[in-house]
C-alpha cells in the first residue's frame, strides 16, 4: 500500500507557467493521484478527487478514508526548455523507489506511460485520452436524452446541462441536432421544449472543441450507434489515421459488418471505410465487402492501394475476390481488365471462378477475353467442368 503520508507524486513546472501549463501539470497530478489509489485496490469510482490551486496540486480521497496527494509545484530549475525533454529513467526510477513520482509538466506521454497509462493527444486537441471520453455525470446525460421511456420534459433537460457545461460539451448537443438522422426530428421535439430552448453560446469553437466533441459522442454508451458511428467517422475526417485509431478505441468493440453497409447508403462512411481498408488488424472478410461497397460507391475516382492489395490476396475467399474485382471493373474498365485477367490466370482461385472471371474480361476486353478463355480451355490442371464451361464460353464469343 502507497505511503499516504507523503505525495504520490511531485510535478515540477516552471516559475513562468501559464494556465496551460498549469491545467497540463495538474492533469498529470490527477492521473497519479488516482492510479496510485487504484494500485491500492481503490475502483476510480469511489474516489472523490479534488483540485487544490492554492495548495499546489490535487488530493484524490478514498470512501474508508485514504489520501492520495499529487503536488503541483513551481521549481526555477524548471525552464521551459525544458518541458520537452524526456524523463531521466534512472532518476524516475529512483524516486519512485523513495514513494515519490518526478516528472516535469510538457514530458511526452511516453515518457510516463508505462506507469500513467498515458496516451497520446489527438493533432489539433489538447485533451488527454482518459478525458477524451464523457465524464460520470456526462453520461447520465445522454442517457437520460435517449431514454425514451422518460417524459420528455425530463429528456429536454439534458440539452439544458449540455448548454450550462458549454464548450466541446455544448458543441455536442448542437451536432446532434443538426446532424441528419433517424433521431433528428425527435431530438428537434425535446430540445424545444428545453427551457434555453436549445440556444447554445454562438461564441467562437476551436479545433480542440470540434475534436472533443465528436469524441464525446463516439464514446457515450447512450448515444445510438447511428450517431457514434457518424461522430467517428467526423474524427477521422479531422485526424484521419489518429481519428481512425481513437475511433477504435471508443466504439464498442465487435464486428464491423455495420461499416459496409453505411458505405453502400451513406456518404458518411467513406473517410472512416478508407482507414479501416488499410487496417490489417481487422477481419480480412469485413475489409472485403467493405471494400466492394466502397469500389461500388465511394464518389471519388481514386481506389486506395489497400483495394488493390485485396483483390491480389490468396488469403481473401475466392467469391469475394472475383467480385471486388468485377466491381472494380465497372468502375474502371481498364484497370478492371487488368484484375481480371489476372485472377483469370490465378491457381489460388477456384476454377470456376478463373472462368467466370475470363468471362467477365471477354465482355470488356474481347481479344484479352478470348486469350484467358482459350488458355483455360487447354490448362490440363483444370477439372473437365471447368474446361468445357471455358471452352463453351470462347465458341460463344
Amino acid at each position: 500500500m502507497s505511503d499516504v503520508s507523503m505525495p504520490v507524486a511531485v510535478i515540477a513546472i516552471s516559475t513562468d507557467a501559464n494556465e496551460d501549463h498549469w491545467a497540463q501539470a495538474t492533469w498529470h497530478a490527477e492521473v497519479a493521484a488516482v492510479e496510485a489509489a487504484k494500485a491500492d485496490g481503490i475502483p476510480e469510482d469511489q474516489l472523490t478527487v479534488s483540485h487544490q490551486r492554492s495548495g499546489g496540486g490535487v488530493v484524490a480521497s478514498s470512501s474508508d478514508g485514504r489520501t492520495y496527494i499529487a503536488l503541483v509545484i513551481t521549481d526555477p530549475a524548471v525552464s521551459p526548455a525544458s518541458y520537452g525533454d524526456r524523463i531521466d529513467p534512472a532518476r524516475y526510477l529512483r524516486a519512485r523507489a523513495q514513494g515519490v513520482s518526478v516528472f516535469f509538466e510538457g514530458a511526452p506521454a511516453n515518457a510516463i506511460a508505462d506507469d500513467l497509462e498515458a496516451d497520446d493527444l489527438l493533432p489539433g486537441c489538447a485533451v488527454p485520452a482518459m478525458r477524451r471520453v464523457p465524464d460520470r455525470a456526462l453520461a447520465d446525460t445522454y442517457a437520460q436524452l435517449f431514454d425514451s421511456k422518460r417524459s420528455d420534459v425530463v429528456r429536454a433537460a439534458a440539452f439544458d446541462a449540455f448548454a450550462v457545461r458549454s464548450g466541446a460539451t455544448a458543441l455536442a448537443g448542437s451536432w446532434l441536432l443538426e446532424t441528419p438522422s433517424s433521431h433528428q426530428d425527435d431530438l428537434r421535439k425535446i430540445a424545444s421544449l428545453s427551457i434555453g430552448n436549445a440556444r447554445y453560446d454562438t461564441s467562437p469553437t476551436t479545433r480542440s472543441d470540434h475534436i472533443l466533441a465528436m469524441c464525446y459522442v463516439t464514446a457515450a454508451k447512450a448515444v445510438p450507434a447511428e450517431l457514434s458511428r457518424r461522430a467517428a467517422a467526423e474524427l477521422v475526417s479531422l485526424c484521419l489515421d489518429a481519428g481512425y485509431q481513437e475511433a477504435r478505441r471508443l466504439l464498442p468493440k465487435g464486428d464491423w459488418s455495420w461499416l459496409a453497409v453505411a458505405v453502400r447508403e451513406e456518404t458518411w462512411a467513406f473517410h472512416l471505410a478508407l482507414e479501416f481498408l488499410s487496417d490489417l488488424t481487422t477481419p480480412l472478410s469485413t475489409r472485403m465487402k467493405v471494400a466492394i461497397e466502397f469500389v461500388t460507391h465511394a464518389p471519388s475516382p481514386v481506389v486506395p492501394p489497400s483495394v488493390d492489395e485485396l483483390v491480389r490476396s490468396p488469403k481473401a475467399s475466392s467469391t469475394d475476390r472475383l467480385s471486388l474485382a468485377t466491381a472494380w471493373a465497372k468502375r474502371d474498365p481498364k484497370a478492371g481488365q487488368l484484375h481480371l485477367d489476372a485472377l483469370a490466370r490465378d491457381h489460388t482461385l477456384q476454377q470456376l471462378h478463373r472462368v467466370q472471371a475470363a468471362e467477365h474480361l471477354l465482355r470488356l476486353n474481347p481479344d484479352a477475353g478470348s486469350s484467358a478463355l482459350a488458355a483455360l480451355t487447354d490448362d490440363r490442371r483444370l477439372s473437365p467442368a471447368a474446361r468445357e464451361l471455358a471452352s463453351r464460353s470462347l465458341q460463344g464469343s
